[in-house]
């Protein structure tokens, strides 16, 4: 199975019309796709580790003034709809959703960051980060025009928040330890493994609808974010 070669479903199965009419997502992920209102099990109900993530976020920063830590819980609830929708789907048109539900918790840290280090004022947090996910969708449509990998700019946005992050560090206002960012990024890595896996195809079995690498990557990712929230709620309140 090639991830570059994505069949359109079949006429007669739930998404079909609008696979046809919208188009296919750019790869095909190891898990056979079901002609069935839930094409890929394993990696559409393995979002539900996102919707854990969220709930557990949403109950440390109920007590929270900051915007920032508010705005996290509701943008990983808002991913975990979107990458179930996708896979669910296997439409290009839910990953556009997908993509959107990325960046919108990627590119909160990496405003943070940006006013802990003084580089963009709080006033002006809301318009830059609505800034980033307008690019970041921009270039999703950019990669699909000129046929590129437009996955990889989640590798992208991770590798700038986590150098903003190291950007900002010398600050005063930081957190005691740093553990919780090690741990995040620890977790970040070894889900990325597991999805390269599936990509590249070096650990597949279509039929199994239960266990996939990219299924994988959504449980361990959804851990990863957790970690980086309490990194975030570690901050002085005035930091943020």
């Amino acid at each position: 199975m090639n991830a570059s070669i994505v069949e359109p479903l079949q006429p007669g199965c739930p998404w079909a019309e609008l696979n046809h009419s919208l188009g296919q997502p750019n790869l095909k992920w190891c898990e056979a796709t079901q002609c069935a209102w839930v094409t890929e099990p394993a990696n559409t109900w393995s979002n539900l580790a996102y919707v854990a993530a969220a709930l557990l976020m949403f109950a440390w920063a109920r007590r929270d003034p900051r915007t920032s830590l508010r705005l996290m819980p509701v943008a990983v609830a808002f991913l975990a709809a979107c990458s179930f929708a996708y896979h669910a789907s296997s439409t290009f048109a839910f990953q556009v959703f997908d993509f959107l539900g990325m960046f919108g918790f990627l590119f909160v840290p990496l405003v943070l960051n940006l006013v802990r280090r003084g580089a963009l004022s709080p006033s002006r947090g809301p318009a830059a980060y609505a800034a980033f996910v307008a690019v970041g969708l921009g270039l999703v449509f950019a990669g699909r025009a000129w046929r590129l990998p437009y996955q990889a700019l989640i590798a992208v946005g991770a590798a700038l928040t986590v150098g903003s992050e190291l950007w900002a560090m010398p600050r005063a206002a930081r957190p005691a330890s740093y553990r919780d960012f090690a741990t995040a990024v620890a977790l970040l890595l070894v889900a990325e493994t597991f999805s390269l896996l599936d990509l590249t195809r070096a650990w597949c079995d279509p039929l199994d609808h239960v266990l996939q690498g990219h299924a994988v990557w959504h449980v361990v990712s959804a851990a990863s974010l957790v970690f980086v929230f309490r990194h975030y709620a570690a901050l002085r309140p005035a930091t943020a």
